[in-house]
């Protein structure tokens, strides 16, 4: 929808997969963790504050990355 901000899907994702699993990629104070990459149109996106143009379907891809246990 117009006026629509990365925030918006991953407020959406915490709907759908609850606030658990959206712990796993925001931290306390709102930012994106460290082990969490976010692509919007193919452009990295450090700011859950990014738009997302309303013209087009726009492509928002997530890779997760699981952190090493141990040494």
């Amino acid at each position: 929808a117009e006026g629509c901000a990365l925030r918006d899907v991953f407020d959406e994702l915490g709907r759908r997969l609850g606030p658990e699993f959206l712990r796993t990629l925001i931290g306390q104070s709102g930012e994106l963790l460290n082990t969490c990459r976010v692509f919007l149109d193919g452009e990295l996106a450090k700011d859950l504050a990014t738009p997302i143009s309303g013209g087009a379907a726009a492509t928002v891809e997530i890779i997760l990355f699981r952190e090493i246990e141990g040494g």
